[in-house]
């Protein structure tokens, strides 16, 4: 009797867990495919807008939520070498070198998207709204760096 509990219980325990695992996928509206596209399409941007600063850039991932109705994009920023001497970022006596390092690993999560077509136009460009939302993000993301 107590082996037939323990082997139902089991069997619940891996229906959750198989039906909570296909819930996290199916949350994801963009495909592997779009996810590329977005981070090319936002490396591009960069080129012209903050990529022009005291920052290089490198995006990394995005993860997007049906249910949350949000997107987030993982990516790098990395102060140049100009950037590092202005701040004092490294240090140098007679007994050591000390230096802050100068590559920061950040994520911007910009809300109300629920399909690819808010992120990204038919013309194979980024949505303005989405646009304006994460330059709101990086633009945010730079002040407080700076403000260190």
């Amino acid at each position: 009797m107590m082996k037939s509990i323990w082997i139902v219980l089991a069997l619940f325990a891996g229906m959750a867990v198989q039906a909570h695992a296909s819930d996290s996928l199916t949350r994801d509206f963009l495909s592997s495919a779009q996810k590329k596209t977005l981070l090319s399409l936002i490396d591009q941007t960069c080129a012209d807008t903050w990529c022009e600063g005291d920052y290089n850039f490198s995006f990394d991932a995005v993860r997007c939520d049906s249910q949350a109705k949000i997107c987030t994009i993982r990516f790098k920023m990395r102060e140049d070498d100009a950037w590092q001497k202005r701040y004092k970022k490294v240090q140098q006596t007679n007994r050591f070198v000390s230096k802050i390092s100068n590559t920061h690993e950040v994520e911007c999560t910009i809300r109300n998207l629920s399909q690819a077509s808010d992120l990204m136009a038919a013309d194979n460009a980024l949505n303005d709204n989405f646009y304006d939302a994460f330059n709101d993000c990086v633009g945010s993301l730079e002040d407080r760096l700076f403000s260190k």
